[in-house]
């Protein structure tokens, strides 16, 4: 414990001395974490054991990040900054995105035998997300059809390209489509238990929003009061929201319930911390066969048969208070742990390089964009390496073709004149 103490000062120490913004990569990347780790060993120590190796690992990771920061900044810290070329929103093939997305939602329904009706009738919703879970746990990770499985790629598409869109949005209807791409994931968090979607949207709306600001400003978006007043009010709604799933999916009647839901809620906040570490402690050095990141790109391998791909991806171990690892797992089970830390060194230099060339560089960049949203994600995505799903490399090649049309398709329809 005393260990995990001095590496946060000293993390911390190192943000100070370093002159890193919060809201530059490593700042995020290294406060996301700190806060993770605190509030896992805060809230989860009384019942579940540490090992803190692992959490050791992520906090080296931390230390390498701004590091790297430093190095490739001294080599542009002459830039020069240059205008950059604002796209031209096609407002109407975003509406249609959303629009999918709600389908998507619809389809759901359609397969589940419910109408609308279902939202204002409690214990038809509650039926009808606890029928869900039953069948997704029974799935064996199957995905559904391949509409199901197109039209559910709108859910993750819709907020990264409508929080992308946002900085651009100068008129009031423009915004009202932005903010409206959360409406899908709600819906479909409601119909069936599931929150990997509510918390995809934010991850990915702000993925969106991240990327634009950056290129427009040409810096990082600055840390304000109403900043910090809105992020408290998101978290506590997505408390709200998680706490109402949660009702759906065990009922109302059990005793206790408020208790048992906040217990359950902090392990959803924070267990991926704790079983990461069990999991480390106990595997990551005993690994024989590695899977030279079949496991960081479970979606491809599996399709490609080199590889199956779970229900929930991992089991629960021994020791461990869930089943969700960190995107960090698959990467030393692919690479072992020195080698998938020497992986992160490179996946830092990608991301350092694009966001520079993000602020400094005098062209449009589509694919810098794009490919800094993807890496950047894969490091914020918590739960899994997000390249275990196809929907996420979906969203990311249609992110990539909805900002060449904005920058370079003269796409009359839906664009201001």
């Amino acid at each position: 414990m005393a260990i995990i103490v001095i590496l946060i000062a000293g993390l911390l120490f190192m943000i100070k001395f370093f002159k890193i913004k919060i809201m530059e990569p490593a700042g995020l990347y290294s406060i996301m974490w700190i806060v993770f780790i605190v509030g896992s060993i805060l809230f989860l120590r009384e019942e579940y054991d540490f090992k803190y190796s692992g959490i050791s690992w992520i906090l080296v990771s931390c230390y390498i990040f701004i590091i790297v920061s430093r190095v490739v900044w001294s080599k542009k810290k002459n830039a020069i900054h240059t205008l950059s070329k604002e796209p031209v929103i096609p407002w109407k093939i975003l509406v249609v995105i959303v629009i999918l997305a709600m389908c998507s939602v619809g389809y759901t329904m359609a397969m589940q035998g419910v109408s609308f009706n279902v939202f204002s009738d409690f214990v038809s919703l509650q039926n009808t997300a606890h029928m869900a879970a039953v069948d997704r746990y029974a799935s064996n990770g199957e995905g559904g059809s391949l509409v199901s499985q197109i039209l559910g790629s709108f859910i993750y598409i819709a907020p990264i390209c409508c929080g992308y869109s946002y900085i651009f949005a100068k008129e009031k209807k423009e915004k009202l489509i932005c903010f409206s791409s959360i409406l899908p994931s709600i819906f479909s968090m409601l119909l069936t238990s599931a929150k990997l979607s509510v918390i995809a949207f934010v991850m990915l709306f702000f993925i969106g929003f991240y990327v634009a600001y950056i290129f427009n400003k040409r810096y990082v978006p600055r840390v304000k009061t109403k900043t910090l007043v809105f992020v408290f009010s998101s978290a506590l709604t997505l408390y709200a929201l998680f706490f109402l799933s949660f009702v759906l999916r065990i009922g109302s009647g059990e005793q206790n319930i408020s208790k048992v839901i906040s217990t359950k809620l902090m392990i959803y906040a924070f267990g991926h911390i704790q079983g990461f570490d069990i999991w480390f402690a106990e595997y990551a050095f005993e690994l024989e066969d590695y899977g030279i990141l079949k496991h960081t790109f479970l979606a491809i391998s599996s399709k490609l048969g080199l590889s199956i791909k779970n229900q929930g991806v991992y089991g629960l171990i021994s020791g461990s208070c869930t089943n969700v690892y960190t995107q960090f797992r698959s990467l030393i089970e692919d690479l072992g742990p020195v080698f998938a830390m020497i992986m992160l060194v490179i996946i830092f230099l990608i991301v350092y390089l694009l966001f520079y060339k993000l602020i400094y560089g005098k062209h449009t960049c589509v694919i810098e964009q794009t490919m800094f949203a993807a890496n950047f994600f894969w490091l914020i995505y918590f739960i899994v390496s997000a390249w275990t799903y196809t929907t996420y490399l979906l969203t990311f090649v249609v992110f990539g073709l909805f900002l060449y049309i904005s920058f370079h398709v003269k796409f009359v329809w839906g664009n201001r004149k």
